[in-house]
């Protein structure tokens, strides 16, 4: 028994020692996640940073986060203004105010004014008054905090639509301490064009005292408005003209000179209207105004020779005025008093001859050249050429020229009232005749006049206006969807570096999982060769502890027998003490037997515990589930690589629907503008077909009096030959002029 017993529990050690011997396998589990995103997430990272979250779903914004959104959009949209980018400001300004819009309780009143406050100034400076009225009622005009800034604007936009009424309503909330004199001074003007002078004088005379930057226009439409109202005191006005323009510089102070020169001849101060309208230089817009005016003064005066210079040196430098054929008319005139009948026959006849041709030229392409020039000022957008008027309008207009400083400097803050429309607004003759030259050279050459012509009175110039506001308006329009178009084709492109990147970083750790499914094979070959001896040991050891046990039953059997037989051989003479000895034995025996039967059923469990076959079956569990992740992480990797040259390859053929509606809103935008350009179009050409009616009626006047003056250049020309054969005078004698012909 004693062998049986060291046979199991050397059994059992080489069992030990064989299980110490393997390598043991890791028993630290580690958290299972997703490998195969592990990898590609950590791949983008490393290739083009952190992941951008992912894109949420539409949803209505939580109160703090509308907040947080449109303080966050109207910053960017300031910075924009900053930077003069208008478009993108207006885009993003009428996202968030679309967004607004839905949800409007989700937004404090405060913050929903600034929005709109900042909207309405982004129409102003693109010069969308309709859009930006509608904004600035919508704030409640002069009634929020940012009335100071408001209420010149609204004032001005009434002015430039012509609303003079609106205006009127309107001064009577502006405030009295207004340092710039703005308000006084756009007042004045609506009240002097719907012809309350009164009222007129007292508004500008407000304007004046102001002392502001409009101080000495006020003054000048001050002057205005008393010679209009009072015409007994004109003479006295020119003396004032002649001061606002001392203490004035560059064009506004030629066009005050141009009003005093004008004055000064129309109450017959001839002299003074030479000296004034001498004092407008070559280069001025006013030069030929002025030297028409100056012309007409030195024929008043009977200086009929410097006149005749005068009038001659107009209609040879301006040529293409309206004026230009009287200003020959005259010269020739003057010729004919100065006794040169065959100068002033030839110049008759040449105006006769360059009128006869208009007229023929006018009434055979009039609508052709209406039309190129019609669509050369809308395209141009210069259309406001024709509102404004004469290019020597006497009258000046405001326009627009706020910058994005001072928008911002009143943006989040309640100005002063003394800051009113500081700087938002300045005064400029208009328009430009070199503007307007270059917008005739692009159409026939005889349609200039057309252009240059006053403007008519005729309801068309209203139309005019409505249709360049919608030509603004529909500018803006593809102005924004053009920005947004190339926001969503930016967006596309870095779309495409972006999974570019990621295909490259993806190619590259497909050949690191490559590489690793390599190595991890050559383990698992090595592993599963390491599982065959373990099975080939598990089975020794079987068969080697059966044997043992098998052994040890055999041996207890044997020897209880042996016991039994002995017993039953010595009982009549056995001694207690053998007796004893013999049940022993049996006992022992019993007990091997026991031990046989136990060890015989627990063998499998012994050897399945054992932490060498523990050991082996985790590894066998984790060798399944690692071939199932890296199958795993290959196919997700596959599929990725698969996903990412699809859309890539979409992307490169193709647009997105993100840039598919972006084009197809610039397009619906562009077909609007393309029918407001057509409408703009036929108001133009409604309007210039009237200037063109009265044009060609003026060149019929000034044909028929050239003919007049030709006959009487004839008429004289034959008295002097007359005299000259028949002595009783000498040919180009200077004629007796008549004053009651002088205009």
């Amino acid at each position: 028994m004693r062998r049986a017993e060291r046979t199991l529990i050397g059994a059992l050690t080489v069992a030990a020692i064989a299980a110490a011997s393997m390598p043991r396998a890791t028993t630290a589990q580690s958290t299972k996640r997703d490998t195969s995103r592990t990898i590609i997430v950590d791949s983008v990272r490393k290739t083009v940073g952190p992941l951008p979250p992912a894109t949420p779903q539409p949803r209505s914004l939580a109160a703090g986060e509308l907040a947080r959104t449109v303080d966050a959009e109207a910053r960017v949209a300031m910075f924009e203004l900053a930077m003069d980018r208008r478009y993108p400001a207006l885009s993003r300004l009428e996202r968030v105010s679309a967004i607004v819009g839905q949800d409007s309780m989700g937004l404090a009143e405060p913050e929903r004014a600034a929005l709109h406050f900042l909207l309405s100034q982004t129409y102003y400076q693109l010069g969308m008054l309709s859009a930006f009225r509608r904004e600035a009622d919508g704030l409640g005009g002069g009634s929020t905090r940012y009335a100071s800034v408001l209420r010149a604007q609204l004032l001005v936009e009434a002015y430039r639509s012509g609303d003079y009424a609106r205006v009127a309503t309107l001064s009577r909330t502006q405030p009295t301490n207004d340092a710039t004199g703005l308000s006084a001074l756009v007042t004045g003007l609506a009240a002097y064009r719907s012809g309350d002078l009164a009222g007129a004088r007292t508004a500008f005379a407000r304007a004046s005292a102001s002392n502001g930057s409009f101080a000495s226009y006020a003054k000048y439409m001050d002057a205005l408005a008393q010679i209009r109202s009072d015409t007994a005191r004109a003479a006295t006005s020119v003396a004032s003209l002649e001061s606002i323009a001392t203490g004035s510089t560059g064009a506004f102070a030629d066009q005050v000179r141009l009003t005093a020169a004008q004055v000064a001849y129309e109450t017959r101060r001839y002299e003074d209207a030479v000296r004034i309208a001498g004092a407008i230089g070559d280069s001025s817009q006013q030069a030929a105004p002025a030297l028409l005016t100056r012309a007409w003064a030195l024929y008043k005066l009977e200086r009929v020779e410097q006149a005749a210079q005068a009038f001659t040196d107009f209609g040879t430098r301006y040529p293409n005025r309206p004026e230009s054929d009287e200003a020959r008319l005259m010269a020739a005139q003057a010729q004919l008093e100065l006794g040169r009948s065959v100068d002033a026959e030839r110049v008759f006849q040449r105006v006769a001859d360059s009128s006869s041709a208009g007229i023929a030229l006018l009434q055979a392409q009039t609508n052709a050249a209406i039309a190129d020039l019609s669509r050369a000022l809308v395209t141009s957008r210069s259309v406001e050429t024709l509102v404004l008027g004469d290019p020597n309008a006497k009258a000046l207009v405001l326009q627009d020229s706020s910058t994005a400083g001072d928008v911002l400097a009143s943006l989040g803050t309640s100005a002063p009232a003394s800051s009113a429309g500081s700087g938002l607004t300045a005064i400029l003759a208009a328009p430009d005749p070199a503007r307007l030259d270059s917008i005739a050279a692009r159409a026939p050459t005889m349609a200039k006049r057309v252009l240059f012509t006053p403007a008519s009175a005729t309801k068309q110039l209203g139309d005019v206006a409505v249709r360049s506001q919608n030509l603004l308006a529909a500018d803006a329009a593809v102005g924004v969807a053009r920005y947004r178009l190339s926001q969503q084709l930016d967006a596309q492109q870095r779309e495409i570096a972006l999974l570019s990147q990621l295909s490259g970083s993806l190619a590259a750790d497909s050949g690191q999982i490559g590489t690793m499914a390599l190595s991890y094979q050559a383990l698992a070959d090595s592993i599963a060769r390491l599982d065959q001896l373990l099975s080939a040991a598990e089975t020794r050891v079987r068969e080697m502890l059966g044997r043992e046990i098998e052994g040890t039953r055999t041996l207890a059997a044997e020897n209880a027998k042996t016991a039994d037989s002995l017993r039953t051989a010595l009982a009549p003479r056995a001694s207690a003490e053998d007796r004893a000895a013999l049940d022993d034995e049996l006992a022992t025996a019993a007990a091997y037997a026991k031990v046989a039967e136990i060890a015989a059923q627990g063998l499998d469990s012994a050897i399945a515990h054992h932490p060498v076959f523990v050991a082996r079956n985790a590894l066998r569990a984790r060798e399944v589930n690692t071939r199932a992740v890296l199958a795993s992480m290959q196919s997700s990797y596959t599929g990725s690589v698969r996903d990412v040259s699809a859309t890539l390859g979409t992307l490169h053929g193709g647009d997105t629907p993100e840039v598919q509606r972006a084009r197809q809103a610039l397009a619906d935008a562009e077909s609007r503008r393309s029918a407001a350009e057509g409408e703009a179009v036929a108001a133009v050409n409604a309007e210039l077909s009237a200037r063109a009616g009265r044009l060609i009626a003026e060149l019929q006047r000034n044909t028929e009096a050239a003919q007049f003056g030709v006959a009487s250049a004839a008429f004289f020309r034959a008295i002097d030959e007359t005299r000259a054969v028949g002595g009783a005078g000498s040919g180009g004698s200077p004629r007796t002029r008549d004053p009651e012909r002088r205009r």
